[in-house]
């Protein structure tokens, strides 16, 4: 690339935070300073234009980024240079940059990720020429994006970061995965190393400093007159290696077309006077992102443009002239062969066209190569009408401009592949990755290197035939459907984009009909994602604390969900596989018709609405009433059951009932509550009297079974009085301190003084300890276990009764409202339909089909969001209008929102929506980047994390806790009706992976070993099985192959909320697929996930082994595949004590260590008589609640006993093993 004329610089630097947990950086103003000068210098850099900043808030840091990169032009160089601290999340390896208000613990919404600098980079900023310079611990983190391929070490609040001067490296690098085209991102470490501050606090950091002098020098210009950025890199890094430095800078470019001239290399070194200081954050104007007024109307249209833009509509051959035309001569438009306005005149066979396209929301592209097809492609399922459609394979937004010559068409941003494409040729989530990860190949006018590209695409990514020969230099002038092969044609087309919203038609009607009540939204859970934006339209009520109603087990954190969500506008949990979201949904409709309230249950996804639907018809019937599209809709018959109802029960007796039950049920929790507290306050006393016994031993040099007489012997409060007294004063104690001593019988030592301190010491905590082992009575666990599961089944039994009379109750007297709908045309009237919540008052619903309900504010009290992971944020703008109050549940570790909305159509939206992308970001609302729970989890402030895992197998449960939830996640599988083989198995599979016609990949070797394995399963009585793949015709081929068997076979999307005995996973990837396919694959964390916690009781792994081992979460698996099925416990002092006191004479033999259902236990003492006793170690509450921390330790002790084996289990609190 030539040295472009006009060049601008953005420098930022973080060198003070108010964060104690964050250590100030001096260098930082040397580095900002440094490199300003060397930039703007006119024989180094000739920057004319650099803006310096430091000391930033994370506002003010996107703001800044997003208006420089946002108002660059085609014509320049820009470049972005960062010093200061950086960190990554340790779920997803998001690096992100620090600003001076960043809370190393809430680095989502107080710092600045990678990602929205890669989309400011990628779709915002047109300069061809980009350089971003990152001086930071983890900084190769940057280039990743969102998904890392190693682990990600922790601190102790959850992430991990690191201040410069700090010492030590570890991991391995992974693959650098750059999103930015013509751009090179330059590191000061890998993603897992630390940068380092300079000598001392003036000098600047290790790397800036060597960078900074690189240019100022003119060393790493050895081989001409300029300083590329491939120059400075090579030098720094060969400085930095020289000088035996502990970090390793790391560059990454992607469609960088020869040297991006960075510098001149000046005569002679030039001597820095840092005459120019950063402007501090302090001074600069307040935030865009706080000081805008923005609206919900704004909002509501940003939105409204995104879903729109996202169309996948085929094109009729037939609508030749009405919603398309065909180009001829030299293809131009995406090309870029564009006048020196970047624009071309209109063609003169489009001049009709153009005349008749509508104005407004149309949307005006040109495509090439167009493919035409006239069935459905590949084979898929679906009926052929044999009318042809065409689409294009690649397609460019169009603005059209006038001046002096008249009417011009100007592209806006890169050509991007068409959506209908896309989705026909690969599977949802493939082709959200693919539109995301696009990038052309070509420079402006490279029509040569254009075909090159575009035959690849054919090829390898959507397997479609060339039918005419691509030649973009004399296209046809017509689309070719008198060939009766499908596949591509050598033509160009300028058309209309349709508008109509396609399958969102419903949400688009929503999203005007809240624009158009927009003054309503405050009263609803809506307004809690914007409150800033909407004023209350009255004073909010006092909400009184709710009837909790359990039908089914519920465990503290879901009852303190299930309270916020009947009391707080906005409530957001977050539900890991397993850990009873479904049971949490249950006990909360339950509450809310128990307290006279009425419900909407949602998701994207039919199968979880199904689920909840199911378990509470099965606990109730009538409870909750599916609606939806006619597919899946149940109402009619659940409607027609209310109606055949009977009065039940008197509900005044049976609340009664339950509100006993439940008062029992806390007294319980109380009881569980004061008891680990007493073990507590026993434990903490235990420890501080034997560290102080040891003390003392050590001093006297006599053994402790001497100083426990002592203790025994003596009068307690007179020792620790005399003790004291004669260690009062060191200057005159010696004499009264070897008193004491001679009168306890111990010789007079040259401590004394010391030793009457630890006696005075050791007085206070055996007094401790003797007050607290006299002030409660300890409660048998067997008595506590036996309680808790009558008053548990008392509660969930009064609770039904107590639905059951309400839902009787409400549908006898509404029977009439119940009538009026299922007689109203088609059950679809609003009227009606509002009507009848007086008299079934929990609904269900999936969230695209809101508008069965009328669109009023607050129609319910309650909306339960289910999934929201995978729900996009409009999708959940109308449910949440339909609502007072709203709980968000979601997982970003489990499978996200996929959307194939293209850059330049984010960035239409957002400037004719009028919304900055930094507001966006700072509030989580983008259309692409983030989910519904991304913006509920957000606008909550907080999150409950569902952490009490019971369904899958404890070694399945624990690969998926270590990879991806920190090891955050309590496993309470019961695995004692289970098998006891291993419950992971790695499948080698060396099979060949192929691209199919049409489609993603299929590996027939795994697809032979697969039905291999079934069989075998199915012949040793194996019923309840599936099958998961991550690629479609992976799973069509399954499919195929499995027909006579019954089983579950389909992609991991198809498999989220559904679970199964027995999971095989087939990974599909060989030798011969290309790397970066694999690649794809393993920095899918939520993608495996999911396919790994399906699994009850065992995971079949099918896979290369060869490919796999050098792949971070394959080579994963493979080392839980040959571990065993239990995580062992690591020794402690604990189980020397333990042993020690082990004198029952019917031991036969102690073992330490042992794994017992799957489950480690401390130690196992096996029995003359053939029985067996296993121990648990209660080693104490640590940060829980003393109350849940028993109850889950009396529930682990339970899962390591079996008396059908002759196997009892114990809990032995910690404070006995120094009684």
């Amino acid at each position: 690339m030539t040295r472009l004329a006009r060049r601008r610089a953005l420098l930022i630097g973080t060198q003070t935070y108010q964060h104690p947990d964050l250590a100030d950086l001096p260098a930082v103003r040397a580095d900002l300073t440094g490199m300003d000068e060397v930039l703007s210098h006119r024989e180094i850099g000739g920057f004319p234009d650099v803006l310096s900043v430091v000391d930033l808030t994370a506002d003010q840091m996107r703001d800044t980024l997003s208006a420089f990169l946002s108002s660059s032009g085609d014509d320049e160089l820009s470049l972005v240079y960062y010093s200061g601290h950086g960190l990554r999340t340790p779920d997803t390896g998001e690096f992100h940059f620090i600003a001076t208000d960043t809370d190393p613990a809430d680095p989502r919404r107080t710092a600045v990720c990678a990602g929205f600098v890669n989309d400011l980079l990628d779709y915002r900023c047109l300069a061809p020429q980009r350089v971003v310079i990152i001086d930071s611990c983890y900084s190769g983190g940057y280039v990743l994006g969102f998904r890392t391929s190693t682990p990600v070490p922790t601190t102790g609040n959850g992430t991990i970061s690191g201040a410069k001067g700090s010492s030590g490296r570890s991991g391995k690098e992974p693959t650098a995965l750059l999103h930015s085209s013509g751009c090179y991102i330059v590191s000061s470490s890998r993603s897992l190393e630390q940068s380092f501050q300079g000598a001392t606090p003036s000098d600047p950091s290790v790397f800036t400093g060597v960078l900074v002098d690189a240019l100022r020098t003119g060393e790493a210009g050895r081989n001409g007159p300029e300083v590329s950025v491939s120059d400075v890199f090579e030098y720094v890094n060969g400085r930095l290696c020289k000088a035996g430095s502990e970090q390793t800078p790391v560059i990454s470019s992607n469609g960088v077309d020869g040297r991006i001239i960075l510098a001149s290399r000046p005569r002679k070194p030039i001597a820095l006077t840092d005459r120019r200081q950063p402007t501090p954050g302090t001074e600069l104007p307040g935030s865009a992102t706080k000081s805008a007024a923005l609206r919900w109307p704004q909002l509501i249209d940003y939105y409204i443009r995104c879903l729109r833009s996202e169309s996948n509509s085929w094109l009729s051959a037939d609508d030749l002239d009405k919603t398309f035309v065909c180009l001829r001569g030299r293809e131009r438009l995406l090309v870029g062969d564009l006048d020196s306005d970047h624009s071309v005149p209109v063609p003169a066979e489009s001049e009709a066209f153009l005349g008749t396209t509508a104005t407004g929301s149309a949307q005006l592209w040109a495509g090439y190569p167009v493919v035409a097809i006239n069935s459905p492609v590949g084979g898929r399922r679906g009926r052929s009408d044999g009318q042809w459609k065409i689409a294009p394979l690649l397609m460019r937004r169009l603005d059209i401009v006038e001046d002096v010559r008249g009417r011009r068409l100007l592209p806006v941003g890169p050509p991007v592949p068409h959506p209908a494409l896309l989705r026909a040729c690969m599977s949802e989530e493939d082709a959200a990755h693919f539109a995301a990860d696009y990038r052309p190949t070509w420079h402006a006018g490279g029509r040569t290197a254009m075909t090159t590209d575009v035959r690849n695409l054919l090829r390898d990514d959507f397997a479609i035939d060339e039918v005419q020969e691509l030649d973009p230099e004399t296209l046809a002038d017509h689309v070719d459907i008198h060939t009766p092969t499908p596949g591509a044609r050598n033509a160009a087309i300028l058309f209309r984009m349709a508008d109509d919203g396609g399958p969102n038609r419903s949400l688009l009607a929503d999203l005007g009909d809240i624009a158009d009540k927009r003054t309503a939204i405050g009263r609803t859970a809506l307004s809690a994602l914007l409150p800033d934006s909407v004023a209350p339209t009255e004073k909010p009520r006092p909400r009184p604390e709710p009837r909790m109603t359990t039908p089914l087990a519920c465990n503290e954190l879901q009852e303190e969900v299930i309270r916020s969500s009947m009391t707080r506008k906005l409530t957001v949990a977050t539900g890991p596989p397993g850990t009873g979201k479904s049971q949490l949904v249950v006990n909360l409709v339950a509450t809310a018709l128990a307290n006279d309230q009425t419900v909407l249950v949602a998701s994207t996804n039919n199968r979880a609405v199904d689920e909840i639907v199911d378990r509470c018809q099965k606990l109730v019937p009538g409870s909750v009433i599916r609606t939806g599209s006619r597919e899946y809709s149940r109402e009619r018959q659940d409607l027609a059951s209310l109606t055949a109802l009977l009065p039940g029960e008197n509900q005044n007796t049976v609340a009664a009932q339950t509100d006993r039950a439940m008062d029992e049920l806390r007294a319980h929790h109380m009881e569980l509550d004061r008891a680990a507290r007493h073990e507590t306050r026993l434990l903490a006393a235990a420890r501080r009297r034997d560290s102080i016994v040891a003390d003392l031993a050590t001093h006297l040099g006599i053994g402790i079974d001497a100083i426990d007489a002592i203790l025994h012997d003596a009068d307690l409060i007179q020792l620790r009085r005399r003790a004291a007294f004669a260690s009062y004063s060191p200057l005159f104690a010696t004499a009264r301190c070897d008193k004491l001593l001679q009168r306890l019988g111990l010789p007079p030592s040259s401590t004394s003084w010391e030793i009457c301190k630890l006696l005075a010491q050791l007085a206070t905590a055996e007094i401790d300890w003797r007050t607290a082992w006299h002030a409660g009575t300890a409660t048998a666990d067997d008595h506590l276990v036996e309680t808790g599961r009558i008053r548990e089944e008392a509660a969930r039994t009064s609770s039904i009764a107590l639905v059951d009379s309400v839902v009787r109750a409400k549908a006898t007297a509404g029977r009439s409202l119940i009538t009026t709908l299922l007689n109203s045309s088609n059950g679809r009237t609003w009227r009606p339909r509002a009507d009848v919540l007086q008299a079934a008052p929990g609904w269900a619903v999936t969230a695209l089909s809101a508008r069965n309900f009328p669109p009023e504010p607050a129609l319910f009290d309650l909306v339960v969001i289910d999934e929201a992971s995978q729900c996009a944020i409009p999708a959940v703008l109308p449910l949440m209008f339909r609502a007072e109050r709203a709980l968000v549940i979601g997982d970003p570790m489990q499978l996200t929102h996929i959307t194939t909305l293209d850059g330049p159509g984010r960035v239409t939206a957002e400037r004719f929506a009028g919304v900055a992308p930094s507001w966006l970001e700072q509030r989580k609302l983008d259309y692409q980047r983030h989910s519904a729970f991304h913006a509920a989890d957000h606008a909550a402030g907080a999150h409950t994390v569902l952490d009490e895992h019971y369904r899958c197998h404890p070694k399945i449960a624990a690969t998926a806790n270590e990879l991806f939830y920190q090891g955050r996640l309590r496993i309470l599988t019961d695995t004692r009706d289970r098998p006891t083989d291993e419950a992971i198995t790695w499948h080698d599979v060396r099979g060949q992976a192929t691209r199919q016609r049409w489609g993603s990949w299929v590996n027939d070797a795994e697809v032979d070993a697969v039905s291999e394995l079934i069989g075998d399963l199915v012949r040793n009585g194996v019923r309840d099985l599936g099958v998961i793949t991550p690629y479609r015709d992976q799973a069509t081929a399954l499919s195929r192959a499995l027909k006579g068997f019954g089983i579950g076979v389909g992609t991991v999307h198809a498999f989220q909320g559904g679970e199964h005995d027995v999971i095989i996973f087939s990974l599909v990837a060989s030798d011969g697929m290309p790397t970066e396919s694999i690649g794809w694959l393993d920095r899918q964390p939520n993608l495996w996930n999911v396919a790994i916690t399906r699994a009850r009781k065992r995971l079949y792994v099918v896979g290369d082994r060869r490919v796999w081992r050098t792949r971070y979460l394959g080579s994963e698996l493979i080392r839980a595949a040959g571990t065993g099925s239990a995580q062992i416990a690591a020794p402690d002092d604990l189980w020397s004590r333990l042993r020690d006191r082990a004198t029952d004479p019917s031991i036969d033999r102690l073992e330490f260590a042992v794994a017992i259902n799957a489950y480690s236990a401390d130690a196992v003492a096996h029995h003359d008589d053939g029985s067996t006793s296993a121990y648990l170690l209660d080693r104490g509450c640590g940060e829980d609640a003393p109350g849940r921390h028993l109850r889950l330790m009396l529930r682990r002790t339970e899962l390591i006993g079996d008396p059908r084996r002759s196997v009892e289990a114990y809990r032995i609190p910690a404070w006995r093993m120094y009684s």
